[in-house]
């Protein structure tokens, strides 16, 4: 099912994505250590942001789809040529030590989101379209509660992987998914079918690409440069998400990259170049605008989400939000006193309430969820 909003402002909102990785070997074009790494994204959150203004003199906006790389095998050939770093959270802590701070994403309105790479079971290198092969992506989101206090309301599939199987289970937790390259397809991906205009949809149960019924959303986001085999920006896809705007219709045009790159300055350069001037041309006006905010234009907006937590006996704890949640549950994660953690399952009472009940080996746990308008809310507790 397509959407529609009752903003119907003539402004073009754009959004520009880093898949957030950390540095990688291997290739010239790459940056390969964290200092060079932090020299770069320095010059890109300092004084290229502040040059690069949309149409109402904003300055530029980023959003960071930040990944870890656990699941990976280091002893892996190919994984190691590449020199990831493994450790967990590794990319989580460099960026909010350096660039993500709560202070400089409530100065800059940057977004911090969900990237994620589904490992081959054996954990070589690659992109693994099973994800029943495997919990890793449980694994990482329930240390992100625990560590961080972060659930996601955002996603964006590594090498823009999705299938049915996937879909599914973003349905049960994410509202929002920002994998589409539409019309592109390779042996890796396949969003041939998917809607290529730049408004989100909603997808269907039969078919991750096809319009349909259910809740979450997927937008459409193309490379800057054709590194990976994907297309690149193109003038005539700018011209196209104007197109909607004259005609009345909302859009959100948005275009990634790699932290790793080191064109990385150059391609955000040459996006904003190219938006600006085709802008002008069309007598379009255009906004920078996080994931989260250009995706709110289609919603009715929600309160603040809030959770309580109360102890109803010895392991069962009651789980109450202010309102409904999107999560079919909340994600609730224990832990054990070895760091052991796994996903438990909770019983319904309704939109808004849950119980849970915990074992006796679990030591901490953590609690996530969202709302339908991308509000999260996180809570930490011990038994």
């Amino acid at each position: 099912m397509s959407i529609s909003s009752n903003n119907m402002k003539k402004i073009l909102y754009v959004v520009p994505i880093i898949d957030t990785e950390g540095p990688t070997l291997g290739r010239e074009d790459m940056i390969d250590n964290w200092d060079s790494l932090h020299q770069t994204i320095s010059v890109l959150n300092g004084n290229l942001r502040d040059s690069l203004r949309d149409s109402f003199n904003n300055p530029l906006v980023i959003n960071w789809f930040l990944l870890d790389w656990t699941g990976y095998s280091k002893n892996d050939a190919e994984f190691k040529k590449r020199g990831h770093d493994i450790r967990l959270h590794a990319v989580w802590d460099f960026y909010k030590k350096h660039f993500l701070s709560a202070e400089q994403v409530k100065k800059t309105n940057d977004g911090m989101y969900w990237h994620y790479h589904h490992p081959p079971k054996d954990g070589s290198w690659g992109w693994n379209k099973d994800w029943n092969d495997s919990r890793w992506y449980e694994y990482i989101i329930g240390k992100l509660i625990l560590n961080h206090n972060y659930f996601p309301s955002m996603y964006r599939a590594g090498k823009y992987v999705e299938t049915n199987d996937n879909s599914h289970w973003l349905e049960k937790w994410i509202p929002f998914d920002y994998s589409s390259i539409a019309p592109i397809k390779r042996d890796f991906c396949d969003w041939s079918e998917a809607p290529d205009n730049w408004s989100p949809y909603h997808p269907s149960v039969e078919n991750y690409q096809h319009s349909g019924n259910m809740k979450r959303m997927i937008a459409r986001s193309i490379p800057v440069a054709a590194k990976g085999g994907s297309g690149s920006i193109d003038p005539v896809e700018i011209e196209k998400a104007c197109d909607q705007i004259l005609a009345g219709e909302q859009a959100v045009f948005s275009f990634h990259t790699h932290d790793y790159y080191k064109s990385i300055l150059d391609e955000f350069s040459q996006a904003h170049t190219m938006i600006s001037e085709i802008c002008k041309k069309k007598g379009v006006e255009w906004r920078y605008a996080s994931a989260l905010d250009a995706l709110r234009l289609f919603l009715e907006s929600k309160e603040e989400l809030k959770i309580e937590v109360t102890r109803v006996d010895r392991g069962i704890i009651k789980v109450h939000f202010n309102h409904e949640i999107f999560c079919a549950q909340p994600f609730v994660v224990a832990e054990d006193r070895i760091g052991n953690v796994k996903r438990i399952d909770t019983e319904k009472i309704d939109g808004s309430n849950f119980t849970v009940k915990l074992d006796g080996e679990v030591v901490r746990y953590g609690i996530g969820a969202n709302d339908a308008y991308g509000n999260f809310v996180t809570i930490n507790g011990k038994l």
